[in-house]
């Protein structure tokens, strides 16, 4: 198959659409419990951060997708590991102001874990 092909445009559309969560109709969107309730303001501000609004403006009526679920992820676990680089400097090189970037990335890393948490509570449990 030649790079650019008509199949495999095809297949990286259909690929992008399943991936973006076009194809999830919103009423098959679960209602919100008590927790995700409490966590929604802060995923929408993470997506927002993330340059990333669903169409509706909000995830109360968008589902967080695949990619975007994995990207929190992600983000949780790098910005995670740099706040325990950075405070880590700070304290044994007597470096304090990175104790400033460290709050930062804590704060950004505990909101990526939140969005994920919400995308994950979002979806179905199989049974």
């Amino acid at each position: 198959m030649q790079p650019g092909s008509a199949r495999e445009r095809s297949r990286l559309y259909r690929f992008h659409l399943r991936m973006s969560g076009r194809l999830t109709p919103l009423e098959d969107i679960p209602p919100h419990d008590r927790l995700q309730a409490w966590l929604l303001p802060i995923a929408d501000a993470v997506m927002v951060l993330m340059v990333s609004r669903p169409a509706g403006g909000s995830l109360r009526t968008a589902r967080v997708t695949k990619v975007t679920i994995w990207l929190a992820l992600v983000s949780f676990a790098v910005l995670g590991a740099a706040t325990g680089w950075l405070l880590d400097e700070a304290i044994t090189r007597g470096k304090w102001i990175l104790v400033v970037p460290a709050l930062l990335a804590l704060g950004l890393s505990l909101g990526c874990g939140v969005l994920a948490l919400f995308g994950v509570r979002q979806r179905p449990v199989a049974s």
